[in-house]
């Protein structure tokens, strides 16, 4: 836990940094730091569990070293908007991007939405083709605006994306 549960802002990670381990920038629930933008260079082979969790990220580019995002990894992030997977994917871990946010108020029994002004969404998901998993609870509780499932997923956990919206709009 390096940096858990401290207020700081990361700019950017250091070229050679090859591994995060488990909380490594872990933060707390209502004590959130903000990371404007957070980008995992191809270098960094491993990130652990809940490595990036309660903070406020905008956007996470996640560099083509990784095959593996470990579960719980960026749970509870909040203010996110935009993820860029890496073609080297292949498993997103259970509850990995999971945002635990209570909607029950806002849209109970709602499919569709018209004003998610309320909502942080992501505006476009593209799930490469070389993920073959997605565990449960995935994406739970994300809105996305556009979702693309790569053609080499064979496993969608339960809720993986419970709390998306309009299925309307996901290729496949």
């Amino acid at each position: 836990k390096a940096f858990s549960c401290n207020q700081y802002s990361i700019t950017s990670l250091p070229s050679s940094v090859t591994y995060i381990g488990d909380d490594a920038f872990s933060g707390y629930e209502y004590d959130r730091s903000t990371i404007q933008s957070l980008s995992l260079s191809s270098k960094i082979t491993y990130f652990g569990e809940c490595s990036f969790r309660w903070l406020n990220i905008n956007d996470i580019t996640i560099g083509n070293g990784i095959k593996t995002i470990p579960p719980a990894a960026f749970y509870g992030v909040s203010k996110l908007k935009n993820i860029s997977l890496p073609q080297s994917l292949e498993t997103i871990g259970r509850s990995s991007f999971f945002d635990k946010q209570d909607w029950a108020v806002a849209t109970e029994y709602t499919t569709t939405v018209t004003d998610a002004s309320f909502i942080q969404s992501i505006e476009t998901l593209v799930i490469p083709n070389s993920v073959q998993t997605i565990g449960d609870y995935a994406f739970r509780n994300r809105f996305i605006l556009d979702l693309t499932i790569g053609s080499g997923v064979t496993e969608i956990g339960y809720e993986a994306f419970y709390m998306y919206f309009d299925l309307s709009k996901t290729l496949w």
